[in-house]
């Protein structure tokens, strides 16, 4: 299977680390070249240096030069945030992933993303928790001032992960949750439940 990786720059943490993660992830190589069924094309991972257009330009090309492409992962939102160019450049290809024989599947969750999911844009969204994050961090001040230990270093809050099942399952609820935890394994971390093409299932970094 072929695959792209779009990340927001070379020296951009934590975008970099993102994109050794998946690698890590599929087949815990530098470069993919068919480890695990895992391919990645020429020029992969691309770099949008925060410039959305740009983002939607890489997908339009990319998929112009790569029709049988099996997956397009942007590491952030870029494309989305600018919805309707996003959705001009992705119409094109929503029979092939609502056949789930792309598999678009963009970071973060964020309403304007969630709302082109929806609309069969994407295969599904994986977001961060900052409402999470901003709780435990006051949360952890607190206890420190009363004198007790740090959290463990670094904590972890878990994702969400979207899908337009999910969605029409549960409509006051799009997300569900995974949890996240450090592990000895090369990616640094463990799912509980991932989604990537067709379905649900039980995965190990390890």
């Amino acid at each position: 299977m072929r695959l792209v990786v779009v990340s927001v720059g070379r020296l951009r943490p934590p975008y970099a680390d993102d994109v050794q993660h998946y690698k890590k992830l599929l087949a815990r190589h530098a470069r993919l070249a068919g480890q695990n069924g895992w391919t990645e094309i020429e020029g992969c991972p691309l770099y949008t240096n925060d410039d959305f257009p740009v983002s939607v330009q890489q997908f339009t090309d990319i998929m112009a030069k790569n029709p049988k492409l099996d997956a397009f992962i942007p590491t952030g939102g870029f494309p989305q945030f600018i919805p309707d160019a996003n959705r001009a450049a992705v119409m094109p290809y929503k029979d092939k992933i609502a056949s789930k024989a792309l598999a678009l599947v963009v970071a973060d969750t964020l309403p304007v993303q969630i709302d082109q999911m929806k609309e069969g844009l994407s295969l599904g969204q994986v977001g961060q928790r900052p409402f999470e994050m901003g709780y435990k961090t006051m949360m952890a001040l607190e206890a420190m001032k009363s004198g007790k230990p740090a959290p463990a270093d670094p904590t972890y809050t878990g994702l969400d992960v979207c899908t337009p099942e999910t969605v029409a399952s549960s409509p006051g609820r799009s997300c569900d949750p995974i949890s996240i935890r450090h592990s000895a394994s090369p990616s640094g971390i463990t799912s509980t439940r991932t989604r990537l093409r067709g379905g649900t299932g039980s995965s190990s970094a390890a």
